[in-house]
């Protein structure tokens, strides 16, 4: 699965910057333990990123991220989305709707490619 990278992602100028990786479409097995019982599982599908760089958690930003998988594991596409915007989601930094058709990046949307929409409250 090739990964899509986002670097230099600054929320402001004076800011350092953060960086992103993505790994959307991925196989885990293993098992996990829960309350004495072991559930084992194979090629179950799987979703990795990992975020770095200079955090200031609990300052004015917010991250929305997602992905989409196909139910039927042949069909090739996934979509992946993010966003980074102030805490009230009036502001928006960067944000990308990612779509891969197997390993391969399709297309990438970017920026004022994208409308988002944002509906309701989350109490």
């Amino acid at each position: 699965v090739v990964a899509a990278p986002c670097h230099n992602i600054r929320f402001e100028l004076d800011r350092r910057p953060i960086h992103w990786m993505v790994l959307p479409r991925l196989l885990a097995s293993g098992e996990i333990r829960l309350d004495g019982r072991t559930h084992r599982f194979a090629d179950a599908p799987a979703y990795h990123d990992h975020n770095w760089g200079h955090f200031e958690w609990g300052g004015d930003f917010a991250w929305e991220w997602g992905f989409a998988l196909p139910v039927q594991r042949a069909n090739p596409w996934t979509l992946v989305y993010v966003r980074l915007s102030d805490r009230a989601r009036t502001r928006c930094y960067k944000q990308g709707l990612f779509l891969w058709k197997g390993e391969s990046v399709a297309r990438i949307f970017r920026g004022a490619e994208m409308r988002v929409g944002l509906e309701g409250l989350l109490r």
